[in-house]
């Protein structure tokens, strides 16, 4: 053991296999504690046993193999009671479990500290005896990376030894869950985690100097991270004065998670079992932060801000395993995607093994924020294939290539390139990229941390904050010299909290630095605290005074650009609602034509006033030729009132004029009539030959069921009558589209595309936090309904019994596409994967089209992976004009705000998309995103659901 800590109590590899199971970390930082007295009065003595001269007060103690021997069997809270007994107490207590206590010599008391570290040393002894040698029994969640990290071996060598047990989904490579594997070293245990030293967690912060804590920070840093040192430096600092301070918990803003140490994001890391899992490794108790796995946005901010007092702070260790096991997911990541099959038809082939290390350590960072896709594959991947650092870091330095980068990220990955093209001969090292950037916040000023918000609205306005505030915007010369020295003196006079009547100018600043040094199209004059992105900004490494009067010239261009957008998406969505309420209209009208033709009485009277106005057999023909498949009892009629040659010149013309599409729904009766028409011409008139026309008629004739079908039509257009169908009435109309050729059953099933009922995700019989983020279950829902499956449960709404469907049979996170395809198959619905990538309206039309041709039903994924603004809808139509979808959510205005990372469904004082929570709502519903919507953002991927037995038929 390297150092004295209790190791055995905090490394998940022997806790996870004693028997019977240890309690928690956070009971034994309690028992810590409350044994700190005993340690205090060891002292003395430990510093004797050191120095070789016992102290001989005190009597003997057990051996460390039988406190080992002990601590094997039995609970925490008797271990507790089994130390703070006498030695007598401690050897009645070991005979009364059966444990053998051999004759040994008497030795000295040891202190609590040395006898727990010879404790440890045989107590692992005895567990890794109890260990089956070189396995792992694979958890949910893990990935290779993950594993190979956790075990310290090649990614290559955890494939090669376990071949048969290696799955491919996709250009994904792992293990399932719950299967056994071989680690291929002479370990069979994780690499071990250094936990806190008992002093660090108890010592008080002022017994150091800031000089002395920086000399220690640095200590830390140099050993846990290697590669990933840019990444492991961009992702915050080791001052606690600083904003950016890492190893406390933060909130970094927009969509992110709450976050802990470098960039790991409990939000977006993954499942519940992941985050514990790697929370144990790195020696964290997870209770804490537990609720905060999977919040993202302003509940993240939310969930931090009211739980901020009861999270710790880490220590470097903990921090480098955390950022540890997520750099290696994503070390691994960067070169699958550098590699893969596509990208090297692409591009060209990669050689991962020779590639420049500054172009690794880039491509890592990149893969790490999201950074790494398909758009900036398209101008850096040439140069990567090439292993061209000089292109790479050119690429990298053009601003315009990375709008959505901050600042701050972007100037770092340009200054660590720049420094070897200057000449470094090697790689920087974690101590030379520890030095910060001139300019950084944690370099500039003490005005990077405030308590709480400052400004408008629900401000606290706490004095020392929002004296901070008013001298950084004075700073940027956003506060008049007038201001500042009026409203910095009302803030002085006040003894905590400065009144926001006293702070007209400094709103006004805040709201201007918002609106045109930042370019927000939204405002509010409120910094909302640590976290506030305002804050950020306004402390970044770019904002000078310079740069702030830099931006506001550009201000007004940037508003006449934003107004004249504004005015053209206004303009555009206005017309494209015009346009669909014609479309709408023409369709009802359309409807309502047909419908017309069909109840047109076939009687001799209407018979022959359509003869009596229309003297010319092709006139008659004309006005008569929709009539053959709508309404053939009347044509019938109209031939049997036609004298001899009319009649046969009439069906000549009206031949001329049908498709086989109608002729096939004429019936037997009408066909037949018109077949003696013809067959009687031929014989009047031996010299002309109408064969042709005959044997249309018989190939009709020779099908059996043509009568039924138009009887079929006659029933599905009674059904289709109705606005909205339940799953009974569609499974019904899905059987009888069956009936009808292939060719024509498309046409059906895009009307009962429309029949299918809304289903809003806000009403759902969950939290509202679960409810908002049920868009996939409850466009899956849906889905399922097209096929006509009906909700078993009539209870609950049929995407909360999806709900408890994946609860009850543990299916996996409702977020992962998987999980959806499990839920479908417990209805016996099948899934086809899609893989989209994409905003071309010709890839996404030729990827879809001919699934809902086929009937089947589909869900997609849209918005970017960058965006982490990712949202599943039900595909209900493709048009020229766009997607036809059911969006769960409600109707979103602006593509470009959700794919930057807002919201998009909502904008103060212009428009509020969002669904309310009752069942009421359905903005979502039919709502059209254009061509040019989709051009703002990416779909990701689709999901095609169709049952077996009609996937059959269709074929």
């Amino acid at each position: 053991m390297s150092t004295k800590q209790d190791v055995l109590h905090n490394s998940p590899q022997i806790r996870q296999n004693q028997e019977p199971q240890r309690q928690s970390f956070q009971d034994y930082q309690e028992m810590q504690q409350s044994e700190e007295a005993i340690l205090q009065d060891f002292r003395a003595e430990l510093a004797a046993h050191k120095s070789g001269k016992p102290n001989n007060a005190g009597a003997d103690v057990p051996l460390a193999e039988r406190d080992a021997a002990y601590y094997q069997r039995y609970p925490l809270e008797e271990i507790k009671d089994f130390y703070m007994g006498s030695p007598e107490s401690r050897a009645q207590v070991l005979k009364a479990k059966g444990i053998e206590i051999p004759e040994l010599p008497h030795t000295p008391i040891t202190p609590v500290e040395e006898r727990r570290e010879d404790l440890v040393a045989v107590a692992q002894e005895l567990v890794q005896e109890k260990q089956t040698p070189n396995t792992y029994e694979v958890q949910e969640g893990d990935r290779l990376e993950v594993i190979a990290a956790k075990f310290g071996v090649a990614v290559s060598d955890l494939k090669a030894a376990n071949a048969e047990e290696l799955k491919q989904w996709g250009n994904i490579e792992g293990f399932n869950a719950g299967t056994t594997i071989e680690i291929p070293s002479s370990t069979s245990t994780p690499i071990e985690q250094e936990v806190p030293k008992q002093s660090e967690v108890l010592a008080q912060p002022q017994e150091q100097t800031k000089e002395e804590e920086k000399v220690e920070d640095q200590k830390g840093l140099k050993g846990g991270v290697a590669e990933g040192a840019l990444t492991y430096f961009v992702e915050g600092n080791d001052d606690p004065d600083s904003l950016y301070f890492s190893r406390r918990a933060h909130w970094p803003g927009g969509g992110s998670g709450v976050t802990i140490g470098r960039g790991y994001d409990l939000g977006h890391r993954g499942t519940s079992t992941l985050v514990e899992n790697e929370f144990k490794q790195a020696g964290i108790p997870i209770s804490p932060w537990k609720s905060a796995i999977g919040l993202q946005g302003d509940e993240a901010k939310s969930w931090l801000k009211g739980n901020v007092s009861n999270l710790p702070i880490i220590n470097h260790q903990q921090q480098d395993t955390l950022f540890n096991l997520a750099f290696a997911e994503k070390k691994y990541d960067a070169e699958r995607m550098a590699t893969k099959k596509d990208v090297t038809a692409k591009y060209g082939a990669t050689d991962w093994a020779k590639l420049d290390p500054m172009i690794k350590e880039v491509l890592y960072d990149l893969t790490y924020r999201g950074d790494y896709h398909g758009d900036s594959r398209q101008f850096l991947q040439p140069h990567v294939v090439k292993n061209d650092l000089e292109g790479f870091t050119k690429e990298l330095k053009n601003r315009n290539r990375w709008p959505k980068v901050s600042d701050q990220r972007f100037e770092h990955r340009v200054a660590f390139l720049e420094g070897r093209l200057a000449g470094l001969k090697d790689a920087p090292s974690q101590t030379e990229v520890k030095a910060p950037v001139a300019g950084s916040p944690a370099e500039k000023t003490d005005t990077a941390t405030i308590s709480a918000g400052v400004g408008s609205g629900s401000a606290a306005n706490n004095k020392a904050d929002v004296l901070l505030i008013q001298a950084r915007l004075h700073e940027l010369g956003l506060l008049s010299p007038t201001a500042y020295a009026d409203e910095k003196a009302k803030a002085e006079a006040v003894e905590t909290v400065v009144d926001q009547k006293d702070l007209k100018a400094t709103i006004a600043a805040i709201y201007k630095f918002q609106q045109q040094v930042l370019h927000w199209s939204s405002s509010d004059g409120n910094i909302g605290g640590a976290s506030s992105k305002t804050l950020a900004e306004l402390n970044g490494t770019t904002c000078t005074a310079e740069y702030v009067k830099q931006r506001i010239e550009q201000y007004p261009q940037v508003k006449a650009e934003r107004e004249a957008k504004a005015a053209a998406d206004k303009a555009r969505r206005e017309k494209e609602a015009e346009e669909a309420k014609k479309a709408e209209e023409q369709r009802k009208a359309e409807a309502a034509r047909v419908k017309a033709i069909q109840d047109e009485p076939a009687t001799d009277e209407h018979a022959k006033k359509y003869i009596s106005d229309n003297k010319d057999p092709r006139n008659l023909a004309v006005a008569l030729k929709e009539h053959v498949s709508l309404n053939p009892d009347l044509v019938c009629k109209v031939l049997s009132n036609l004298g001899r040659t009319v009649r046969d010149n009439f069906t000549y013309a009206l031949m001329h004029r049908v498709s086989d599409g109608q002729l096939r729904k004429a019936g037997k009766d009408l066909l037949t009539q018109m077949r003696e028409s013809l067959d009687a011409w031929l014989v009047s008139k031996p010299g002309v030959s109408y064969a042709a026309e005959i044997g249309r008629i018989d190939s009709f004739l020779g099908v059996d069921g043509v009568n039924e079908v138009n009887e079929i039509e006659k029933e599905i257009l009674t059904i289709f009558e109705k606005e909205r169908l339940t799953p009974e009435e569609i499974a019904e109309v899905r059987a009888l589209i069956l009936q009808f050729d292939k060719t024509d059953r498309p046409k059906y099933y895009q009307i009962l595309q429309r029949k299918v009922g809304y289903k809003n995700q806000r009403d759902n019989d969950q939290t509202n936090y679960i409810s908002d983020r049920m868009c996939n279950l409850t466009s899956l829902a849906m889905a399922l309904e097209y096929l006509g499956v009906s909700n078993p449960e009539e209870s609950s709404q049929f995407e909360d019994y999806l709900e408890k469907v994946r609860i009850d049979n543990e299916l996996g996170s409702r977020t992962m596409a998987s999980s959806w395809s499990k839920i479908a198959s417990e209805f016996d619905v099948k899934t086809k994967e899609i893989n989209l990538d994409t905003n071309e309206k010709g890839k996404i039309i030729s990827a879809l089209k001919p699934e809902l041709e086929l009937g089947n039903s589909i869900i997609i994924s849209a918005f970017s992976i960058q965006s982490t603004k990712g949202h599943i809808v039900r595909l209900q139509e493709i048009s020229d004009k766009g997607l036809i979808v059911d969006d769960p959510f409600g109707k979103i205005h602006d593509f470009a705000a959700r794919e930057a990372g807002g919201s998009g469904y909502y904008k103060k004082g212009e428009y509020s998309g969002g669904n309310e929570r009752t069942s009421t709502s359905t903005k979502g519903e039919d709502n059209l995103w254009t061509w040019d919507d989709i051009k703002q953002t990416k779909l990701k991927y689709a999901r095609s659901f169709y049952t077996e037995g009609e996937k059959t038929n269709n074929e």
